[in-house]
């Protein structure tokens, strides 16, 4: 939009505003990135014993930061 104190009112064009553009390559390490923390989790949760708390902190974390 504008700035605070500014003379006017900025007016963007809708492919100015898009500058988030994403390649296939791009996709490809999100989605390989996903399925690895999928399997972390997965295998976390069959590893760590629900009733520690620790091992409860240890999974929330880390599932927190998806």
């Amino acid at each position: 939009m504008g700035n605070a104190g500014g003379d006017g009112v900025e007016i963007h064009s809708p492919a100015e505003r898009w500058t988030d553009v994403r390649t296939a390559a791009d996709n490809s390490s999100i989605l390989s990135i996903d399925l690895g923390l999928l399997i972390g989790l997965l295998v976390m949760g069959r590893l760590l014993d629900p009733l520690l708390a620790r091992d409860r902190i240890l999974f929330g974390s880390t599932a927190a930061r998806c």
